[in-house]
């Protein structure tokens, strides 16, 4: 099997739009919670004391630097390796059921009386068709990666949020404590309470915001569920209007 350079050039501008969606939104998703726990540290946990190290350290800007980058990495390796939007229960967790209640392999398997992993190697097999830049569904396939990482970067800035507001009450009940002991000064940040507490208010109302921006409820789907939702509700449509039996799987598979 022998590639022209008309055949690597489509190869390149697909891997190159492809990537370019998915990493720039994993990329987002990343940075976004390494900024959310940065401004908890920052303000909440931090103490002076390591400030006047930094400040007293040659190599403080290599150091911040090395911590960023394996913060980066580990982060964004432990986040899309799990999945769990795609491969949690939907009994368990109400937004990965959001997420897969509409999937087009889910209604493959229903609508062919087949397992899950049959349905999901042959949607793929018609997902994977559309790869060509000239295929007219080419367009809904990279909507589909966008809406559906998209909903992957919501979900976990929410999850971020919980943790942090969490942490956030915990470190100012704390901070009460701090001048009748000592040793909370080394674990609690100095800033002004006043300020914390409207740290809190602001996270508070962003993570509401969000909520009610990106309802979960199947009834009632809004946000990057009911953009997800859409685009996967006409992958359906396709399914009804072009696949009619299992061969025709094949038939696509042999393309």
């Amino acid at each position: 099997m022998t590639f022209n350079s008309h055949d690597v050039s489509i190869l390149y501008d697909f891997l190159t739009n492809i990537l370019k969606t998915k990493d720039r939104l994993k990329t987002a998703t990343t940075l976004s919670i390494i900024f959310i726990y940065t401004i908890f540290l920052y303000f909440f946990v931090l103490p002076k004391q390591f400030y006047e190290f930094i400040s007293s350290t040659d190599y403080s800007w290599c150091i911040i630097s090395i911590i960023f980058f394996l913060a980066f990495c580990f982060l964004k390796t432990c986040i899309f390796s799990s999945d769990i939007l795609y491969y949690g229960d939907p009994k368990k967790n109400h937004y990965t059921k959001a997420f897969k209640y509409y999937l087009p392999s889910k209604y493959i398997a229903k609508k062919f009386n087949i397992d899950t992993k049959e349905a999901e190697k042959n949607w793929w097999i018609v997902f994977n068709s559309w790869e060509d830049t000239k295929d007219k569904n080419y367009h809904n396939r990279q909507r589909t990666f966008e809406r559906g990482f998209t909903c992957r970067f919501v979900y976990y800035i929410i999850k971020s949020f919980e943790l942090i507001i969490l942490l956030m009450v915990i470190f100012i009940i704390l901070h009460f404590f701090s001048d009748k002991f000592d040793h909370f000064s080394y674990v609690i940040s100095s800033f002004n309470i006043i300020l914390k507490i409207s740290i809190l208010f602001l996270c508070v109302i962003i993570y509401i915001f969000l909520r009610l921006s990106n309802n979960t409820n199947i009834n009632k789907l809004n946000g990057v569920w009911k953009r997800f939702a859409e685009i996967n509700q006409n992958h359906i449509k396709w399914i009804d209007n072009n696949i009619r039996s299992l061969e025709d799987f094949k038939r696509i598979s042999k393309r």
